[in-house]
């Protein structure tokens, strides 16, 4: 019995299936699935592959070319970049001209002499009479007062005619000698560095030994020492006003010497 049951039950459902209800839930099913098989299977995305990002090139720096040399512009900007070098000037040549010993003409005194003279007497407005004493045409020096005892009563052309600064004259009658290029006499020379006053405006002069009077510069610097002991003024502390005397050198032109 309880099989006919089941039988019947089932029976029931078959037809209700087959009816026109079921009809329509298969077709849907079947449409269902023909749709699903119908449908593209979604592929997949390819994942991109990463490119290399480039490496950019390393800076160049060019050098810039030099501005053309010609034309207006450039010369203006060439001519305020580059300084204008300064000559240096040319010393003039130190010229002391002197009567000649011929009595016709001048002649030229030549160096070392000039620049020592220069040097040494011109801050006096010395330089010319001193070039003089050392060359001039014949005479005689002598003062009365030498002449009377029978001195200094010869002609001469001057103390040191060739401006020889290694002249030496042994022929003193009292055994001094005269040096260099003004001819510092030896004794003369003594008496200074035995007095505090000279021997001090010596040495600031670089002078403290006779030896050195072979030096143009340094016997001319002497000399002049000896010219402003002559013609010393206590009251100036310097020599006095022209004319100055130059007994000193006794074969000065008679004109430049006094008693």
């Amino acid at each position: 019995m309880f099989k006919n049951l089941i039988s019947q039950f089932l029976g029931g459902v078959k037809d209700r299936f087959m009816s026109g209800a079921g009809q329509e839930i298969m077709r849907a099913l079947v449409n269902k699935n023909y749709t699903y098989a119908q449908s593209p299977v979604p592929t997949s995305t390819p994942t991109p592959k990463p490119t290399a990002t480039p490496t950019p090139p390393p800076r160049q720096f060019v050098t810039p070319k030099p501005l053309p040399t010609q034309g207006v512009f450039n010369t203006l900007v060439t001519k305020m970049v580059t300084p204008t070098p300064t000559p240096t000037p040319t010393p003039k040549p130190i010229r002391i001209m002197i009567p000649s010993s011929s009595g016709k003409g001048q002649t030229l005194v030549p160096e070392p002499a000039a620049s020592a003279l220069m040097k040494a007497f011109d801050k006096y407005g010395e330089a010319t009479p001193a070039a003089t004493v050392m060359h001039h045409p014949m005479q005689i020096s002598g003062l009365p007062s030498e002449i009377a005892q029978g001195k200094n009563n010869f002609g001469n052309m001057g103390e040191n005619g060739s401006f020889n600064s290694e002249a030496t004259n042994i022929y003193n009658a009292d055994k001094t000698i005269d040096t260099g290029l003004m001819q510092v006499n030896s004794g003369t020379f003594a008496g200074m560095m035995n007095d505090p006053y000279w021997k001090n405006a010596l040495a600031k002069r670089g002078i403290t030994d006779y030896s050195q009077m072979t030096d143009p510069f340094k016997n001319a610097m002497a000399a002049m020492l000896v010219l402003m002991r002559g013609n010393y003024d206590p009251q100036t502390g310097s020599m006095k006003e022209k004319p100055r005397n130059w007994r000193q050198w006794y074969a000065a032109p008679r004109n430049m010497r006094y008693e």
